[in-house]
Parts: C-alpha cells; sequence; structure tokens
C-alpha cells in the first residue's frame, strides 16, 4: 500500500469516498499480492496522478516481472522494452526498447 502511495486508512472507508485512481492502486497492490510474475495490465496509468504515475512506473520497473500492457500514455510507453503498435486489430510495428 505504502509502494502505491496509499495510506492504510483508506480500506476502512467506503468505496463511495475512494477516488478512481486509489481504486485503481488498490487493485494493483491486491494483484502484486499475489506474488505473480506476470502481469496484464489495460491503461494502469489512466486514472492517476504524476505522482501516483511514477509509484506504479516504480513498482513494475522490477526486472523479475513481466508485465504485458494496453496503453495510449505516452510516459509508461516509453517504458517499455517492446512496442506494438495496433491499427485495426492488425499490428502496423515493432519498436524496440529506446524506439518507442
Amino acid at each position: 500500500m505504502q509502494t502505491l502511495h496509499l495510506p492504510e486508512a483508506i480500506l476502512s472507508q467506503e468505496c463511495n469516498r475512494v477516488s478512481g485512481g486509489e481504486k485503481q492502486r488498490i487493485a494493483l497492490a491486491r494483484g502484486l499480492l499475489l506474488g505473480k510474475s506476470l502481469y496484464l495490465l489495460d491503461e494502469v496509468t489512466s486514472a492517476l496522478d504524476v505522482e501516483s504515475k511514477q509509484a506504479v512506473f516504480d513498482v513494475f520497473a522490477d526486472p523479475k516481472l513481466t508485465v504485458l500492457s494496453v496503453a495510449h500514455d505516452p510516459d509508461w510507453v516509453s517504458l517499455c522494452g517492446r512496442v506494438f503498435d495496433l491499427e485495426a486489430g492488425r499490428m502496423m510495428e515493432e519498436k524496440q526498447h529506446g524506439d518507442a
């Protein structure tokens, strides 16, 4: 929770008092508790402010983790090792790390 910038008190709050970005980070924390090495993420930074986004970047920068994600966030994409551009369901281009 701390790594994703979530206060422990949030666990006792009513759902309607938790923001979308906080809910998103709670879901990530729950997933991370499973201890898996592969994560499938869909627009993982979409509802996050700059500070929260950086916390997510830091968590998933762990080289022991493999992350497959769908994203439009250029900051997230720039951190990816491989990027596949899709258009109308077809792969248009693959970029290696540093080309994104």
